[in-house]
């Protein structure tokens, strides 16, 4: 009769411990407004560096936001790369690691369209590097890095 007193009790208590923490793993709506999206790790030609894409919700506008990142890969150091740019996408090295390419917005109001930019690592800003007319949606650097293939 004791054991079975026992493992009743053993039972009750792991049933109690199992929803406590299924209780603890539930996810409500505050919590959905902290998550951050991590996306497209590309490591830089010499393996120093890490850029990706983080992205979070603005429930306000019901948009997402995305920023580009950039990993010092021995130290771990994060910084950002974008701020206030719409549209941020697909960050790819180029073939000497010199520059990143990303897709982003370009264009006002309804002529808005995802255009290719360019960011040198020795510093200065970002500049667009196509304007075509229906936006770009995939690209690949040329392998000696003069020029881009992309699809429109």
């Amino acid at each position: 009769m004791k054991r079975v007193i026992g493992a009743a009790a053993l039972g009750i208590a792991c049933c109690l411990f199992a929803a406590e923490a299924a209780a603890a793993r539930g996810i409500d709506f505050a919590a959905l407004r902290t998550i951050v999206r991590v996306s497209q790790p590309q490591i830089s030609p010499d393996g120093k560096q890490l850029v990706f894409v983080k992205s979070t919700s603005d429930f306000e506008k019901n948009k997402r936001k995305s920023q580009l990142m950039l990993m010092d890969v021995a130290s771990g150091t994060v910084r950002n790369l974008t701020y206030d740019r719409t549209g941020v996408d697909s960050p790819r090295w180029s073939p000497s690691g010199d520059r990143i390419a990303f897709v982003a917005d370009a264009g006002e109001g309804d002529k808005t369209q995802s255009q290719i930019f360019v960011w040198p690592m020795n510093g200065g800003d970002p500049l667009q590097a196509t304007k075509a007319e229906n936006g770009v949606q995939e690209f690949a650097w040329k392998p000696d890095g003069s020029a881009f293939a992309f699809v429109t």
